[in-house]
């Protein structure tokens, strides 16, 4: 994170935080939450609707403090942490160029986690994917280069 201009975005159903990071500091920069609607009278064949309504108010009131972190932090990777069914409506809310940004997706409710565990979650789930060489052989193996001759070639079809 010290060369690249980092967003975290950790959200929950209804709420989310925005931190930055780069050059080795990390610092919160927005958040926002969205209150559910009471109704006094107990109008319980409303559940449905409200819900739609509070992630309809969520996207858009992202959308709108996204778009504003953009232009001041011009993000080149964007880390999101959010609810697995919150994730399409997250995606769908970032304009086309900063879903390309997405680097990493980490399901859960985050709202509350501590940005330092955020980061751990990405070196934990970077380190599980690295390789690690045992032997000589194996780097021998990996280094190993293949000739482009003998490579797969799809058939012209006339």
């Amino acid at each position: 994170f010290f060369d690249v201009r980092t967003l975290l975005i950790a959200t929950g159903r209804q709420d989310a935080k925005f931190y930055y990071v780069h050059n080795g500091i990390l610092k919160s920069v927005d958040s926002f939450r969205i209150e559910t609607p009471t109704f006094s009278d107990q109008e319980g064949n409303f559940k449905i609707s409200v819900k739609g309504k509070v992630i309809a108010d969520f996207v858009k009131e992202l959308q709108k403090r996204f778009a504003a972190l953009s232009k001041k932090y011009r993000p080149e990777r964007i880390y999101l942490y959010s609810p697995a069914h919150m994730r399409l409506y997250i995606r769908a809310a970032l304009p086309k160029i900063a879903q390309k940004k997405i680097t990493m997706e980490v399901a859960g409710n985050h709202f509350k986690t501590h940005p330092l565990k955020l980061l751990k979650l990405i070196t934990k789930r970077v380190d599980a994917h690295r390789i690690v060489l045992q032997s000589d052989e194996e780097r021998k193996i990996l280094r190993r280069k293949t000739k482009t001759s003998t490579a797969y070639r799809p058939l012209k079809h006339s």
